[in-house]
Parts: C-alpha cells; sequence; structure tokens
C-alpha cells in the first residue's frame, strides 16, 4: 500500500475512534425518543391512532418513477391503500442523494399523512457525506419500521482472469493500482463497499465512478474495469446468461439464490453493505399513530406472498421491526457508516 493510501486508511481508523461519540450523542437522542414512546400508551394518546387515517396519506420517495425503491413505494402503498380504506399515494422528490425527498418529510407536518419510503443514504449515510443538509436525520425523521436489506453481488465478467476473491485480491497485492471496479458515483454503497474491502484486505481498487448503476455494470462487460457490485436483480439476467461471474454477496448470510456463493463476511472480511428501505415521518407524528403504521406495514411485509413477489425474488431481505428496533438499529449503524465514508475520501458538497 502507498504512503498516501496508507495516510488516508489511518485517518479513517482515527475518525472512526471519534464515531463512537458520535453514535453515543445519537443513542442519547433516540433514547429520549424511546422514553417517549413509553408514555405514549396513556389513554389520550389513543384517540388519534383509533381514526388514522381519515383523509389521503402522501408516501414520498427521494428517487424518480420506475427505480427500485419506487416500484416496492408502489407495492405497498397499494397494500396500506387496501388495509386502512384511504388513498396512500406515492410523491415521487428525486434529487440529491434523496435529500429532497427527506428534507420535504422532515417539514412536513407531523400528523401521520405525509412519510417517507427512505433509504439509508437519507438515514444514515448522507450526515458523514455532506457539510450540510437541509433535513436533521437525528432530530428531524422519526423511524419507523425497517421494511428489508438489499444486498450486493460482487461480480466480475465470465472470462475474468480471478475466479475467486482470493485470486483477486492477490492480484492487487501484486500490483497495487491493477484491479479496478466501477460504481454508480462517489459514496454511494458500491463505492462504500469495495472501498471498505479493500481497506480490510490491506490492498488498494482502482475506482471509476459512473453515472448510475447501468453505466457501471456496462463498463464491466465492456472489459473497462474488472468488478463491480450490484444488486441481485440487477446482476440476474447476466449471471443467467453466463456473462457475469459472481464472486461473493455482501450480505450478512448467503443469498438463498446464490448458495453456492460466499459473503465477504464469511471470507474473513468485515464488509457487510445492504441498502436498507424503511418508512419514517416528520418528528412530532404522534407516537400511537406511528406504532400503527409500524403494526400495519410489518403485517403486510409479513405476507409470504406480497414478500415473495416484492422482497425475496429481488434478492432482498425482509426485516419488520418496530420503531424502538429501528431507532436502536440507527443508534449502532452511525458509527459503522461513518467509518466507510471517511475511507472513502469523498464529500460531496
Amino acid at each position: 500500500m502507498d504512503s498516501s493510501n496508507s495516510r488516508r486508511v489511518s485517518a479513517a481508523w482515527l475518525s472512526a475512534r471519534h464515531a463512537g461519540h458520535f453514535a453515543k450523542r445519537m443513542a442519547v437522542r433516540i433514547g429520549s425518543w424511546l422514553t417517549a414512546l413509553l408514555l405514549s400508551a396513556l389513554p389520550p394518546a389513543a384517540l388519534a391512532a383509533d381514526v388514522y387515517p381519515s383523509q389521503p396519506v402522501r408516501l414520498i420517495v427521494g428517487y424518480a418513477p420506475g427505480g427500485s425503491t419506487d416500484v416496492f413505494a408502489r407495492a405497498l402503498a397499494q397494500k396500506l391503500s387496501e388495509k386502512w380504506k384511504r388513498e396512500v399515494f406515492v410523491d415521487n422528490r428525486p434529487g440529491g442523494s434523496e435529500i429532497v425527498g427527506a428534507a420535504a418529510v422532515a417539514s412536513a407536518k407531523p400528523d401521520g399523512y405525509t412519510l417517507l419510503l427512505s433509504t439509508d443514504q437519507a438515514l444514515l449515510s448522507n450526515q458523514f457525506l455532506f457539510h450540510k443538509l437541509p433535513y436533521d436525520p437525528v432530530k428531524g425523521l422519526l423511524p419507523i419500521i425497517r421494511t428489508m436489506d438489499a444486498p450486493m453481488v460482487m461480480v466480475v465478467r465470465a472470462n475474468s482472469p480471478y475466479q475467486n476473491v482470493a485470486q483477486l485480491l492477490d492480484a492487487a497485492r501484486r500490483d497495487p493500482g491493477k484491479v479496478s471496479y466501477s460504481s454508480n458515483g462517489p459514496g454511494g454503497h458500491i463505492h462504500q463497499a469495495l472501498n471498505w474491502l479493500a481497506v480490510k484486505a490491506g490492498v488498494k481498487f482502482i475506482h471509476a465512478p459512473y453515472k448510475g448503476g447501468g453505466p457501471a455494470m456496462q463498463a464491466v462487460l465492456a472489459g473497462d474495469v474488472d468488478m463491480t457490485a450490484v444488486p441481485l436483480s440487477v446482476a440476474e439476467p447476466f449471471l443467467k446468461s453466463n456473462t457475469l461471474r459472481p464472486l461473493a454477496a455482501t450480505s450478512a448470510r448467503r443469498l438463498p439464490v446464490l448458495a453456492d456463493t460466499p459473503t465477504l463476511a464469511e471470507l474473513g472480511y468485515d464488509v457487510v453493505v445492504q441498502a436498507l428501505t424503511a418508512v419514517v415521518a416528520p418528528a412530532g407524528t404522534p407516537l400511537d399513530v406511528v406504532a400503527k403504521i409500524a403494526t400495519d406495514v410489518k403485517a403486510i411485509v409479513a405476507e409470504p406472498v406480497f414478500a415473495e413477489r416484492e422482497i425475496v425474488r429481488y434478492g432482498c431481505f425482509a426485516i419488520g421491526d418496530d420503531p424502538r428496533e429501528f431507532s436502536q438499529y440507527l443508534a449502532r449503524a452511525a458509527s459503522i457508516y461513518q467509518a466507510r465514508v471517511v475511507a472513502a475520501d469523498v464529500k460531496l458538497d
């Protein structure tokens, strides 16, 4: 590893030490919210949930129509409309790494009628990627429920000389700067995952950012770069046609549809990077309403037909937790995301 890369890695680990302090502060903030959650069981508060929803509910998505987050949002909105007997409509607010959508929800009236189908981009990554945000992911948004995790598959061309992760890392050690990867842009899940792998393995990769996952995939297929990491739904057609070869999954456990493909974690590298999808509300939303939303969304996610059609078949893992578990996850994950972003050495403003 060259000296400049060593300095970056050292800086990453130094910052990661300070990340613990950040996580503690976040835990204190979220602990206050958990206390309020316990108090929400008082009888007067229950009246709001009894009549909720009494009007249409807007589900904001921070991405353009047609993407994976939007597709899931529309499926969830349809099921909620059926359950609540009220329209739940998707409002797309694309732009700025989900900042536009998150800011719109954080500033909305906290009455349960404006929700955000968010990803970990808005809830965790952005606070470390941007110097200043128009919303506070801790103070401005209230966690309701995590719906699913979407891991990625690390892939190379079918005719790549690298048959497995060990061979790829050996090549990177022998010739620093030889192995390259494409991503859908600096600071995103692909960049964080593969750069974090390089940090953990003590190697250096060449990062080639592209404007979107499609061009990043085409760069691998064309032989312009050696590898990338994409959701299974993106990689699957190429895996079935034997134009791509899977090397590893970025999930905590193996993907059922790729049972023979190991995870990076089981190969000995502490690299678990999954795109989180979750429902959140503006801070101050009545907590009994929050509890009702969490209960109803959890029931939908747990439906075998819905889970298979909207989650599992895309190589994702259903979650369906509660607000307490969700908030505790955010407190734990903050320092992990900070360390990965610092290691990637990127700011987006």
